[in-house]
């Protein structure tokens, strides 16, 4: 395969944006999910919604608690352009507009659960 034949597999791979600030499952996410999505992987608040105002993506998974806050002004961003969000929290969700979010899922989870949400999201939006 040639590397403009890669670029343009890549590029036609749906997009995931996960925002979590444990590395090691940003390292999971990216594991598990590359080698049939365009994974991009942020740990905090700013740099997702600093990728988010100049690039479109299919799916965003986000743990709730960030380095640098909380997460709802990922949501609301994702809300306005509609991209479907998925959060990910130990506990319960109090403070989050539930109109943000589309699902929660509470860690520990499968990441096969995971998937089965970020194809239904992606189905959803054909």
């Amino acid at each position: 395969m040639t590397t403009d034949e890669t670029n343009d597999e890549m590029a036609h791979r749906p997009s995931l944006l996960f925002a979590e600030d444990n590395k090691d499952q940003l390292d999971n996410y990216r594991e598990f999910f590359e080698d049939n999505y365009r994974v991009l992987c942020y740990a905090t608040v700013i740099d997702t919604l600093a990728y988010l105002a100049r690039n479109d993506v299919d799916v965003i998974i986000s743990d709730y608690h960030l380095e640098d806050g909380d997460a709802d002004d990922i949501f609301t961003a994702a809300n306005e352009r509609g991209i479907p969000s998925i959060i990910t929290s130990r506990g319960k969700r109090e403070g989050v507009n539930a109109t943000h979010v589309l699902h929660v899922l509470v860690k520990p989870f499968d990441l096969y659960d995971l998937e089965s949400l970020i194809k239904s999201c992606i189905a959803d939006e054909k």
